[in-house]
């Protein structure tokens, strides 16, 4: 189904078509909502944080279609948002999603590519996202999005500290610089100070996680250097155990007589990408079955499951 339709914000005008097949699952009334919602909040953050002036005509076409493992994607070429069909049963997914794809389009509008890459402006989207529409799981701001295997995590992260520490800052990373080699050098020399920033983050946060880890799963087909993953559960906090793999030399630096070792056949589901993620479904029952046998071993792991906060 083919919806055109306008939506008028105080200055601005969209004109929004919406490629739907599965409408009827949510009803356009709904629908329409939720994307006039999620341009409220696109206006809000142009207007008010990023001090863009957009354009006062704006047209924006909605597809939604299948992307496997993918919830949303912006065609800057075509200047199109691509939805995840899923997402049409989900409202507060959608829109998330919605805003999220709003953003990289806000940016292609306004900045140059060659200046605001794609690392940079999915760093922005994803800062932004959560900014919005803040996640309760304190473990996804605080690690996931820095331990996520997409390059562009860490940004989010830089961004939080540049917008902490100046707004005005946040603005000159974002300006274009129109050729201003002055102006170059300031954005270049600010984003080397951020990413050495957010290395020591990463470092200190990589030390606690090795220091709080509850059981050290190891291969036990592996005699030398083997690989190894840490689990770490904190009912308050997460949903389920996370998991993070262990390099070779850092399992080393690891005081492993103070852990619970497991030594088993790694399953194939483990792999190298784990950098501090939730437990693969399918490993559920195997890891249910470790923490079972390690607080039988060591029954003060269930008090530090049950009441101890991970990251304050």
């Amino acid at each position: 189904m083919l919806i055109i339709t306008n939506f008028y914000i105080r200055p601005y005008t969209f004109y929004i078509s919406i490629d739907c097949e599965k409408v009827e699952n949510i009803g356009v009334s709904l629908l329409l909502k939720i994307i006039k919602n999620a341009l409220t909040k696109i206006i809000d953050l142009a207007e008010y944080i990023l001090k863009i002036k957009m354009s006062t005509s704006i047209l924006i076409k909605i597809i939604f279609c299948d992307l496997p493992n993918l919830q949303g994607q912006f065609n800057s070429r075509h200047k199109i948002i691509l939805i995840n069909n899923q997402l049409i049963d989900d409202t507060v997914e959608f829109e998330k999603t919605l805003f999220h794809e709003l953003i990289h389009y806000l940016f292609d509008e306004n900045f140059e590519s060659d200046h605001c890459d794609y690392v940079l402006s999915e760093a922005v989207a994803r800062y932004f996202e959560n900014y919005y529409f803040p996640d309760e799981n304190i473990i996804k701001i605080l690690c996931i999005d820095r331990f996520n295997e997409d390059q562009y995590a860490g940004g989010y992260f830089l961004l939080e500290h540049l917008k902490n520490n100046s707004i005005e800052n946040l603005r000159l990373i974002l300006k274009k610089p129109f050729g201003d080699f002055k102006l170059i050098q300031k954005q270049e020399y600010l984003l080397a100070e951020l990413i050495n920033f957010e290395l020591t983050n990463v470092n200190k946060i990589q030390e606690k996680i090795f220091e709080n880890i509850d059981i050290i799963i190891m291969d036990k087909n592996v005699f030398f250097l083997p690989c190894a993953y840490g689990t770490i559960y904190r009912i308050h906090q997460m949903d389920t155990p996370m998991i993070i793999y262990i390099e070779p030399d850092e399992l080393v630096k690891i005081n492993i007589n103070k852990k619970i070792i497991k030594k088993i056949n790694i399953p194939s589901c483990f792999s190298t990408n784990l950098m501090f993620s939730k437990i693969p479904e399918n490993s559920y029952d195997l890891i249910a079955e470790l923490y079972a046998e390690s607080i039988k071993l060591l029954p003060e792991l269930k008090y530090k499951i049950d009441n101890e906060i991970f990251f304050v």
